[in-house]
């Protein structure tokens, strides 16, 4: 299966590309949201990104768990060894605010852990990509063209992370989920890191910028599920990062019983 990896990433990017197409289209329209049982927003653009992102994965022949789509039950899903799992618009609610900063999130998932993830931002026309034989990659889309192989890809993309020349530590923490305890711990860090600077960012931008060298800590003490993170981690992992489940002190796990993601910090 691991040789099929470049393959399998190059197609990821690809249909992460065409559901951000498809994504804003919705965008430029007045679109409007439904609700769903934890009160959490979809729209149009979710559903279609969904069946969009599906349609262009299942030939290759992996389950997939995607939040849009009709997810299988633990009884099915737990004899699952390699699958896909998505976020089709990860950051649904800014994308109804209109703030650029939502997320197409592709993971490859191989024994509970990601080998592979891809994040493209749309709005902002920002790819971000990594899987584990080769590291991960930044690419800003306005300024080139996609190329049409894996090779030309990686030629013109940015290793991450990025030299930095900054000084001061950067926390980040989520604009749209915060809760008492994640600010809390975010209090916490800054002790440690008086001088710090504290972000509040959307969907998986987070992890983003820590992977590119842009931030040094995500601590998320709130709700969110596995398709939240997989991509991120990767991505976050393979540029040197650590994701780690705060009760258990080890890497974070995916496909258990419950989809719901524990606490965690990046950095």
């Amino acid at each position: 299966m691991k040789t099929m990896l470049p393959e399998i990433l190059y197609t990821a990017i690809k249909t992460a590309l065409d559901a951000g197409k498809t994504i804003m289209y919705f965008y430029a329209q007045n679109i409007s949201a439904s609700y769903k049982a934890d009160q959490s927003p979809v729209t149009e653009a979710d559903i279609t990104a969904g069946k969009l992102i599906n349609e262009a994965l299942m030939p290759l022949g992996f389950p997939i768990i995607n939040e849009e789509t009709e997810i299988p039950d633990y009884e099915t899903r737990r004899h699952f060894t390699n699958y896909w799992l998505i976020d089709p618009l990860d950051g649904t609610k800014e994308f109804l605010k209109r703030n650029g900063e939502f997320s197409v999130n592709i993971a490859f998932i191989d024994i509970n852990l990601p080998i592979l993830g891809v994040i493209y931002l749309p709005a902002k026309q920002l790819l971000y990509f990594a899987e584990e034989s080769i590291g991960s990659y930044k690419l800003d889309l306005s300024q080139s063209v996609f190329p049409s192989t894996l090779e030309e890809l990686l030629a013109i993309s940015q290793k991450l992370p990025l030299p930095t020349e900054r000084t001061v530590p950067r926390i980040i923490g989520s604009r749209s989920s915060e809760k008492k305890e994640t600010a809390r711990q975010v209090d916490l860090l800054k002790q440690l890191h008086p001088n710090a600077e504290v972000l509040y960012l959307g969907s998986s931008l987070k992890f983003c910028l820590l992977a590119e060298g842009s931030a040094d800590y995500y601590p998320r003490f709130s709700p969110c599920m596995e398709w939240d993170t997989a991509a991120g981690h990767a991505i976050a992992k393979y540029a040197g990062k650590t994701v780690f489940d705060v009760s258990t002190k080890n890497e974070l796990l995916y496909n258990k019983q419950s989809l719901e993601s524990p606490n965690f910090i990046v950095s």
